[in-house]
């Protein structure tokens, strides 16, 4: 498809959900994120290099996130990340935070696409995705990667908003407590309603 963000009735649920049914804050973002989606070319992500290849491969060594192959039992789409393996130093060293957005608007394009792919095979509107977070490993080291998560969740409440099924923490370890307290304080209460440990 030439355009993976289309202005049907199931993209005005979503937006109307994220904004509690408010009419005017729903249009408002809507028309936020078709103006965010023109500027930096987002409908071409995945045809046209609008961001170099390098950037692309570099962002997937340092944030190990990719979509399996397997849906869930709804057809959902599942996305695994491996949060223990997340290179902060290099991500502070050679990425912006422009840098971090972007080549995560292109794996959420990734993901648009999966879903839009998912709804012809299964004959039914797939809209949202099931992630898997494996925290395997994680220790105080990693406590930085609490920063990136906030910029990540940030963009996708504002421009991917309602596409969350939900979240699977896998293998957390005993200091998962501390980060949980932090992460969750800036996460929507929808969202934290969706995560399961």
């Amino acid at each position: 498809p030439k355009h993976l963000f289309l202005l049907d009735d199931y993209c005005f649920l979503r937006y109307l959900r994220a904004r509690k049914w408010n009419i005017k804050a729903a249009i408002k973002q809507i028309d936020d994120t078709l103006k965010w989606r023109k500027k930096y070319h987002v409908d071409q992500l995945l045809y046209k290099h609008i961001i170099p290849y390098p950037l692309i491969n570099y962002y997937k060594k340092v944030v190990p996130t990719f979509i399996s192959s397997h849906d869930d039992v709804d057809g959902n789409p599942i996305v695994y990340h491996q949060l223990s393996d997340i290179n902060y130093q290099h991500i502070n060293q050679h990425l912006r935070e422009e840098d971090i957005i972007l080549a995560h608007a292109y794996l959420q394009e990734q993901i648009a696409l999966k879903l839009y792919y998912n709804s012809m095979k299964y004959k039914k509107k797939i809209e949202k995705v099931t992630h898997i977070f494996n925290l395997k490993g994680m220790g105080k080291k990693h406590r930085k990667i609490i920063d990136i998560m906030k910029i990540i969740a940030k963009h996708d409440e504002q421009y991917y908003p309602e596409t969350l099924k939900k979240t699977i923490l896998i293998y957390t370890p005993s200091i998962f407590h501390l980060f949980w307290k932090i992460v969750k304080s800036f996460l929507d209460k929808n969202v934290v309603k969706k995560i399961i440990i």
